[in-house]
């Protein structure tokens, strides 16, 4: 049903407030310290060339090409800082957000419109990655764009629409690797609607053939592209082993049936609840076979209840059908072992699909009991909706402290490089772990500060870099390897003043199987030196340690 001007510039209008207010919680501590995980990819940012940053030498590059450059180029612009760093993702967040609506304002009526694009701007992981130098927020921008022109190219397939669609399935697949999960359905899509000319159907087979070769040549084109250039030089048996458990195994069909439910059934409660919701999901799955049986029957006859109400809403069938067809992709690109699914970032862009696909089927409900109700009480209740979805984007933005950083990767180390600038001397030596070392480069050049006698340790890193030196697999020898390389690292000299500055995330070092932070004070406590001061940040620690020199 078209909209009238009024109708028109109320919903623009409600969405644009919906944006805003999603904006809220993007900008809630958007200057956090930068963690470790977001440190690598600033650090293989600033390198002297592009090669040294698609090929960083610390460490696996795993991040597409184009969200790259793109901050690349706004630190080169801005100067080297957390906001400038952080510029990109926050930017894609908010263009995602105006994307969605966008989409969401031509497939659905004004309060299921404004509902799906609440679902994207208060999902809290979308929150989270929104002021990470990460690209999930680019895979979320990437979905959100293709979803839109090949919805503007299913309303009006002609060529400047086509153009459209090529243009963003370039963007998109530079920008995020993920994006390839909608490659199958933008081809089916293309070979199954007939082209338009001059406002026109041409039935001519020839126009379809074209279109889908272009399409298909030119992903394939960048699909190996990206492989050579840049997934395949950054890979190792290191990170494979480390998203192991991303992918089925196919001993017991019970494990297979409880992966799938885990991470495919229980993906859009993963996008919406701020709590540890995948914990809990998995607790209750592996015990409770019936509540498994209970939730798959609920789930197939919600699924059902909306098909037979949208069995002739073609418009909305298409639109099921935008969003399903890249979770199918996804499900063989998983089972083929080419993408994990066992952590909610890498996931993420579904977030778009499994919004509108909310927003889709709800509306469809509503339509089947707003027919019981007069018109007006049908018209009072969807403005209730609209306002109702607009009042909780604004009040959970000013409260998002309270539900968006439930995944809040707190790591205070601008804090700690701060203190220790302000309390080392020149004559000090500062020991840096390895799991703090690239947090460590990266604040060294934000302060300014380019301390006279810094050393790197070599033991106890995270995933993944790209040399890492052999692990001990005797238990027994663990101590003697780490303070091998401690003594390594200090070359035999026993500095008077020695710092050591470490993560403090308990989780490190269960993981690891050893307390590095441990071995080494115990280590210096056996050579003669004393600690003096234990700072804690957070999640970061910085000791001070006095040594007497030998005789």
């Amino acid at each position: 049903m078209p909209l009238s001007v009024e109708n028109k510039h109320s919903t623009w209008v409600a969405l644009a407030l919906v944006v805003a207010g999603g904006a809220l919680p993007r900008l809630n501590h958007v200057g956090k310290s930068i963690w470790s995980a977001e440190a690598w990819v600033a650090n293989s940012v600033l390198a002297d060339s592009l090669g040294q940053m698609f090929h960083y030498d610390a460490w696996l590059q795993t991040t597409p090409p184009l969200f790259l450059l793109l901050v690349r180029w706004t630190v080169r612009l801005a100067g080297v800082s957390g906001a400038s760093f952080r510029a990109v993702p926050f930017g894609l967040s908010i263009l995602s957000l105006i994307l969605i609506a966008c989409l969401s304002r031509l497939t659905l009526r004004t309060p299921f419109a404004v509902l799906c694009t609440t679902l994207v701007a208060l999902s809290p992981p979308a929150v989270v990655f929104s002021k990470e130098v990460k690209q999930y927020s680019g895979d979320v921008f990437a979905s959100c764009l293709l979803l839109l022109v090949l919805w503007g190219y299913l309303e009006q397939p002609d060529r400047r629409r086509y153009v459209y669609l090529t243009v963003a399935f370039t963007v998109a697949l530079f920008l995020s690797y993920p994006a390839v999960a909608f490659l199958p359905g933008a081809i089916a899509v293309v070979a199954a609607v007939e082209p338009t000319r001059g406002g026109e159907l041409s039935n001519a087979w020839r126009s379809r053939v074209q279109r889908v070769s272009i399409l298909g040549a030119l992903a394939a084109l960048i699909c190996i592209v990206n492989y050579w250039f840049f997934v395949k030089p950054n890979t190792s048996a290191l990170l494979a082993d480390y998203w192991r458990d991303g992918y089925p195994r196919f001993g017991h069909l019970k494990d297979v049936t409880h992966f799938y439910a885990e991470n495919f059934l229980g993906m859009g409660v993963y996008f919406y609840l701020p709590i540890a919701t995948k914990d809990l999901f998995k607790s209750m799955l592996a015990g409770h076979l019936l509540l498994l049986l209970l939730l798959a029957i609920v789930t197939i006859g919600c699924a059902g209840l909306a098909l037979a109400t949208l069995r002739r809403d073609r418009r909305h069938l298409q639109a099921l059908a935008l969003c399903f067809m890249p979770l199918i992709t996804l499900a063989i690109l998983n089972l083929l072992h080419l993408y994990p699914v066992n952590s909610r970032r890498l996931t993420l862009f579904m977030l778009p699909c499994m919004a509108l696909a909310t927003a889709i089927v709800l509306q469809s409900l509503w339509d089947t009991l707003s027919n019981r109700m007069g018109a007006k009480t049908a018209a009072l209740f969807s403005a209730l909706i609209t306002l109702s979805c607009i009042g909780i984007v604004f009040v959970a933005g000013i409260h998002s402290d309270e539900w968006s950083n439930y995944w809040f990767e707190d790591e205070d180390t601008e804090g700690a490089f701060r203190y220790l600038k302000s309390h080392a001397t020149p004559e000090d030596t500062i020991y840096i772990h390895a799991s703090v070392a690239e947090p460590a480069k990266l604040y060294f050049r934000i302060l300014r500060w380019n301390p006279a006698d810094v050393r790197y340790g070599h033991t106890g890193w995270g995933c993944c870099p790209r040399s890492p030196d052999p692990r001990s697999d005797d238990v027994k020898s663990n101590r003697g390897y780490v303070v091998q390389d401690f003594e390594r690292v200090l070359g035999g000299r026993r500095p008077e003043r020695l710092w050591l500055v470490f993560t403090a995330r308990n989780g490190h070092w269960s993981e690891l199987g050893r307390d590095e932070p441990q071995i080494i004070a115990s280590y210096l406590y056996g050579i003669g030196c004393r600690r003096k001061q234990d700072s804690r940040f957070a999640n970061e620690a910085v000791d001070e340690f006095g040594c007497r020199q030998k005789d």
